[in-house]
């Protein structure tokens, strides 16, 4: 399995756009895990309504990106200090949504142990002693390939995420898929510091080769980051898309 660690913040639309290029390539048969960080955005759900989970005006305000994933799941806050890791692995497909929880929520859960923190694994999410939110995760399959993705909130987040996330303010009401209302910490907030990104992604790496076998490095092809940066442009950084539902 290659594995791409690229940790300087990039555009969100950028990032969901190299996701999916990712997954294009496990369909021809070619595993991947990649570690990365998004600059500010608000990320939403494949099947969510948008005006129902982002005060989008508070977003702009606070120079937020909004943006739409092609997986499923909740709404978030995406921001430097909240690693984003992304597995697409081919055949995945064939695994159902419990499945590909159970392996790859599974492998977030004992990276996170393994740097002492005592999280367990509540449906698609992460939860610390205490019962705060520390990570959440969504998939996408595409015929012959999977994608699991999920993020880690290393640092605390730069301002409340009830300022730009409906889900977490009274009185939500949403006409699509739901987001996930719960509460929320950080690995710095848990551990009391001592943590980093590139220490939880270098913890994934661990994990994912101890379960799933040896990684080797890798980075984007140049027409793999063409591919992706052309996906930014016309979907993920279009406002038809983001606007969908």
């Amino acid at each position: 399995m290659r594995c791409i660690v690229d940790l300087a913040p990039r555009p969100a639309a950028l990032g969901l756009s190299v996701d999916e290029v990712l997954l294009d390539r496990a369909r021809q048969g070619e595993n991947s895990l990649r570690l990365w960080s998004s600059d500010l955005a608000v990320v939403v759900g494949r099947s969510q309504c948008l005006a129902d989970e982002v005060d989008e005006e508070a977003a702009a305000l606070r120079g937020v990106d909004v943006v739409r994933r092609a997986s499923g799941g909740g709404a978030v806050l995406h921001y430097p200090g909240n690693l984003c890791a992304s597995v697409a692995i081919a055949g995945g497909e064939r695994l159902s949504v419990a499945q590909a929880t159970s392996i790859f929520g599974g492998i977030g859960m004992s990276s996170l142990r393994s740097i002492g923190a005592s999280v367990s694994l509540v449906g698609s999410s992460l939860f610390a002693l205490g019962g705060a939110k520390v990570s959440g995760a969504a998939q996408a399959r595409r015929a012959g390939a999977l994608l699991y993705h999920w993020t880690v909130l290393v640092e605390p987040p730069p301002f409340p995420m009830a300022d730009v996330l409906r889900a977490l303010r009274l009185g939500y009401l949403p006409r699509g898929r739901r987001s996930e209302a719960a509460r929320t910490s950080s690995l710095y907030e848990i551990l009391g510091g001592g943590v980093c990104l590139r220490g939880v992604a270098e913890a994934i790496c661990r994990e994912i080769e101890r379960r799933l076998g040896k990684l080797r490095a890798s980075s984007l092809s140049g027409e793999e980051a063409a591919a992706a940066a052309a996906l930014a442009r016309e979907k993920y950084g279009s406002r038809s898309w983001t606007a969908l539902r």
